[in-house]
């Protein structure tokens, strides 16, 4: 008689047991982690509680225990299954885990360089020649000065008179611009230059020997001239007597040092 009375429980406890075993693979294969413990709490509890409605009236044995034990695990389980799908919110659409969002910490508005030990370099004015630097004004002229035929000049002087020599009188001396037969002569070399030409312009101007007749000697007419110390000067023609006298301004510049 018993038997025959626990026999169609274990029939229904078989049959249960068939569809929660293919729910759950099934549920295994095609969901997430969270709907298989669903599952599986599903079938515990259920499980649990045809045990224990096969055992009621009977003396409490181990079924009884393992159903009890059975309702609450399945009930845990599931409790705690849907309250973290309710707490945790759903991934953005597209897919994928959801990132956690960083931020950047902004870096300092200095960067840190490696300290170094190379003496900052001073910026100077280049040259306008290179090479070249400007030099100082040597002496001017305060009026014309007088250069007569068969005479020289020795621009480097401090004398008054310029240094003012008859040729014939000392041939090899310093001799830097001498007017001779309607022509201005410098052994180191004289160039037509500009009126205002600047220390520059006579470094870079292109010289020659000398310069001749009234039409590159008139009034007006500049010249740069180099003399025997290194020095540069222009000279500027004021009034000329041809075959007579040149007078003209004078500007020496200190010598070069380079």
């Amino acid at each position: 008689m018993q038997s025959e009375q626990q026999r169609p429980v274990s029939q229904r406890l078989w049959l249960v047991g068939v569809v929660a075993d293919v729910a759950a693979v099934v549920t295994l294969l095609a969901s997430s982690t969270g709907d298989v413990a669903v599952v599986l709490g599903i079938v515990a509890l259920l499980l649990g509680t045809v045990q224990l409605v096969a055992s009621f009236g009977k003396p409490v044995d181990r079924w009884v225990v393992l159903a009890v034990v059975g309702i609450v695990a399945g009930a845990v389980t599931m409790t705690v299954v849907i309250t973290r799908g309710v707490v945790t919110p759903a991934p953005q659409a597209g897919g994928g885990t959801p990132v956690p969002s960083t931020t950047a910490v902004s870096s300092p508005a200095t960067t840190s360089q490696p300290a170094t030990t190379s003496k900052p370099v001073p910026t100077t004015r280049p040259p306008s020649v290179t090479g070249t630097a400007r030099p100082a004004e040597k002496r001017v002229s305060d009026k014309p000065v007088l250069l007569t035929e068969g005479y020289t000049l020795d621009l480097d002087s401090d004398g008054l008179d310029w240094g003012s020599t008859p040729l014939s009188s000392n041939p090899s001396g310093p001799h830097d611009l001498r007017y001779s037969a309607y022509s201005l002569l410098a052994p180191k070399h004289l160039a037509p230059v500009k009126r205002d030409a600047t220390f520059e312009d006579c470094v870079t101007a292109g010289y020659r020997e000398h310069v001749y007749g009234s039409a590159e000697i008139g009034p007006g007419k500049a010249f740069c001239v180099k003399t025997t110390e290194g020095s540069y000067a222009r000279v500027v023609v004021t009034e000329v007597d041809p075959g007579v006298q040149v007078a003209m301004t004078v500007l020496v510049w200190q010598p070069s040092t380079s």
